[in-house]
């Protein structure tokens, strides 16, 4: 089983196969990034198959917790 490491080169090299440009890549490598530590730390998930609806509901919790008044 792919970790969702592998998946997210897997996909950053596909965007750049449809030439997306460095500034887009690299927002969504670290966008992406924090997301899958996040996963990690708080919910010890590794790999896309273990991902449930509630740790996507967590994960939009924990960015609303974080909102500062430039958004």
């Amino acid at each position: 089983m792919k970790t969702l490491y592998d998946l997210l080169d897997e996909y950053l090299e596909r965007q750049e196969s449809l030439r997306y440009s460095k500034v887009t890549r690299r927002t969504v490598f670290y966008n992406c990034l924090s997301c899958i530590k996040w996963l990690w730390k708080t919910h010890g998930v590794t790999t896309a198959d273990t991902i449930r609806k509630a740790h996507l509901q967590n994960w939009q919790k924990h960015l609303a917790s974080r909102r500062t008044e430039e958004g």
